[in-house]
């Protein structure tokens, strides 16, 4: 009898007992959405949807896509905008220039200009003649045709037909992509028709300063540049290195110098990697 008693009084309890716990979960969670708002859990960006095919890209133009490596990602690595082969070790090759790339942003600034100024020494005879000196003073590895028009529309404006003298250009001026200094105040003397002046490499100038021509965008000449393959990424960098770099430098030391640019990189980013190979 009593164990009857227990097991009605059991039974009437548990619904009750149900009902109290059945509405226990809910109401905890109710209690952590609430607190959630005030300490919300940092969430880590996901890189967006690849869009472009590689893989396709390489095949299209009958090449092996195994043999190749690409990714290409946004700053903050929030996006990804080509991934091939990312983790697979290859010769960089060309694409060495890409650290060169990173090295002059980093210093310089995208929207960075490079200036050319031109001085002249010198008075001007009833012939159109300068019996004096032209000087070119520069690092634009851009410089070339267009500039040298500039240049060419300027003097005439000021009765200048002809130099005397020199032409004197400083050590590290360019000219149609030509980085041997003497050989690229040759071609622009050739380009001004100004007579026969004698070329002449100087970091000096003097007389007055008629024009100063700005160049684009390093932004936009480091991506003509990398499109193009141009090994007049180096120039741009050598700006930023001691006097004594400032020539014409090998291969070997070109690669040298880019990786210790990378491993500057690396110190501040750890998921960048280097790895070595060798170099002819």
């Amino acid at each position: 009898m009593a164990l009857g008693g227990f097991v009605v009084l059991l039974l009437c309890l548990l619904p009750f007992a149900l009902g109290h716990f059945g509405t226990f979960q809910p109401q905890a969670q109710a209690v952590l959405d609430e607190k959630q708002p005030e300490s919300p859990q940092p969430t880590k960006a996901r890189p967006s949807l690849i869009l472009f095919d590689v893989a396709a890209w390489y095949n299209l133009r009958h090449e092996q896509p195994d043999t190749h490596g690409v990714l290409i990602e946004s700053e903050d690595g929030s996006k990804i905008y080509a991934s091939h082969n990312p983790n697979v070790t290859f010769n960089p090759a060309s694409l060495i220039k890409l650290s060169t790339t990173l090295d002059a942003l980093k210093n310089l600034g995208a929207e960075y200009r490079f200036q050319t100024r031109v001085f002249t020494e010198g008075s001007v005879d009833k012939s159109g003649t300068l019996q004096g000196s032209l000087y070119v003073n520069g690092s634009d590895p851009t410089f070339g045709d267009a500039a040298a028009n500039m240049i060419s529309s300027e003097l005439r404006k000021r009765g200048i037909k002809r130099i005397a003298k020199t032409v004197s250009v400083s050590p590290d001026f360019c000219f149609n992509f030509t980085d041997v200094p003497e050989e690229a105040a040759n071609r622009l003397i050739k380009v001004l028709k100004i007579g026969n002046p004698k070329p002449e490499v100087s970091e000096q100038t003097q007389g007055e300063n008629i024009l100063t021509v700005n160049s684009n965008p390093l932004k936009d000449i480091l991506l003509y540049m990398n499109a193009h393959s141009s090994n007049c990424c180096i120039t741009i960098c050598r700006i930023e290195l001691p006097i004594t770099l400032r020539t014409p430098i090998s291969f070997r030391r070109r690669l040298l110098w880019a990786t210790d640019v990378l491993a500057k990189f690396k110190q501040a980013n750890n998921n960048m990697r280097i790895a070595n190979t060798n170099v002819p």
